[in-house]
C-alpha cells in the first residue's frame, strides 16, 4: 500500500465522514526513476510516491538502501543498470514496509547481502489485519525477501573503502527503524523517520509510537550538520534547518492531542479543530493534515488508557 493511498484509508476509518482521496500530489505517480548526484559515486533513484532508493557505488558492486516495492523494482534494476551497470551486492533494509524491501528478493537471488535490524523478520512475517484501517490485511513478505545478516543495536562495515554505519532507532515509525550514515560524504537515509509532502505514518501497530519519532529526530539532529544531506525513505533530500521545523510540528501536535484527549474530544472533533494547520503544506495539503491529526489522537488515546 502506498503512503497516499494509505493516508486516504487513514482519513476515511479513523475519521467516520472524512473525504478519502488516494492520489499523489500530482495526481499520478512517475514511471520512470529519478537519479540525483549527491556525491560521487553516490546517488538518489525516486519513483514518484513509491519512494526512495540510495545507491553507493563501489568498484566491484553496489550497495543500494532500499529496494522499493514489488511492481516497481523492475524499473529500478532497469536504471541501475544504466546508471552504474555493476551488481547490487549489499542491501540496507531501513524498516519492514512492502515499498521499502519489496525487491529484496530479486537482489537476494543475484547473491546479495541483505541488512536489517532484528526486528525486522518479526514484523515483515506477521500475518495482521488492522480493523482500524479498514480491515487492511498485512500479508507476509515472502522468505525470498528476508535478510541475511541482522542485528540488535548498531553495525559498521567497510564497503569497498567507504565507511557504512547503520543505527537502530526504536520505537519511532516502526520498532525496527535503521538510519544509514555514510560520514565520509556526509548524507543520512533516515527511511520514514522523516516524511517530506505527506503525513508522518506512526506504526503503532507494529511499535511505532511519537515520542519515540521525536527522540529519533533528536538523535539525527544531533549528529547533523549545516551541510548534511538527509535523505528519507520518500521525497525530496531535506537538510538540518527543515528537520528542526518538522520536529517542532511532532512536539506541537502531540501536545495539543494530549490536550484533546484529556478534555474528551473524539478523534473528529480534534481533527476538526485543526490542529496541523500551519504545517498543512509539509503534510501534502490539507487531507494530509487531516489524516495525520486522525492517527496522532488515536495512537495517543490507546497509549493514554493503559
Amino acid at each position: 500500500m502506498s503512503r497516499w493511498m494509505l493516508l486516504g484509508v487513514i482519513a476515511a476509518c479513523l475519521a467516520p465522514g472524512a473525504p478519502a482521496r488516494a492520489t499523489d500530489s500530482t495526481g499520478t505517480a512517475a514511471s520512470v526513476p529519478r537519479v540525483a548526484t549527491l556525491a560521487p559515486r553516490v546517488y538518489l533513484l525516486g519513483l514518484g510516491e513509491a519512494g526512495n532508493v540510495l545507491v553507493l557505488e563501489g568498484e566491484r558492486s553496489l550497495l543500494l538502501v532500499d529496494t522499493q516495492d514489488p511492481a516497481n523494482a523492475a524499473a529500478f534494476d532497469s536504471a541501475l543498470a544504466r546508471l552504474a551497470p555493476k551488481p547490487p551486492r549489499t542491501i540496507v533494509n531501513t524498516h519492514y514496509h512492502e515499498d521499502h524491501l519489496g525487491g529484496n528478493a530479486r537482489w537476494r537471488a543475484r547473491g546479495a547481502t541483505i541488512w536489517a535490524h532484528d526486528g525486522l523478520p518479526r514484523q515483515a512475517a506477521k500475518d495482521t489485519i488492522i480493523h482500524e484501517m479498514g480491515d487492511w490485511h498485512r500479508i507476509p513478505a515472502p522468505p525470498e525477501a528476508m535478510p541475511t545478516q541482522t542485528f540488535a543495536d548498531s553495525a559498521r562495515f567497510d564497503f569497498e573503502g567507504t565507511d557504512v554505519q547503520l543505527f537502530h532507532l526504536a520505537a519511532a515509525h516502526t520498532d525496527d527503524d535503521l538510519v544509514v550514515w555514510l560520514p565520509q560524504v556526509d548524507v543520512l537515509h533516515v527511511g520514514d523517520i522523516v516524511e517530506v509532502g505527506a503525513p508522518p505514518f506512526i506504526d503503532w501497530w507494529a511499535g511505532g509510537t511519537l515520542d519515540g519519532m521525536l527522540a529519533a529526530v533528536d538523535w539525527v539532529l544531533a549528529r547533523t550538520g549545516e551541510h548534511t544531506r538527509i535523505v528519507p525513505g520518500h521525497g525530496d533530500v531535506v537538510d538540518r534547518k527543515w528537520v528542526v521545523e518538522y520536529r517542532r510540528m511532532l512536539a506541537a501536535v502531540r501536545s495539543r492531542a494530549r490536550k484533546a484527549i484529556r478534555d474528551g474530544k473524539t478523534r473528529q472533533e480534534f481533527a476538526d479543530s485543526n490542529p496541523c494547520a500551519e504545517w498543512a503544506e509539509r503534510l501534502g495539503g490539507e487531507l494530509g493534515a487531516r489524516s495525520f491529526a486522525m492517527q496522532v489522537h488515536h495512537g495517543l488515546g490507546e497509549l493514554m488508557k493503559r
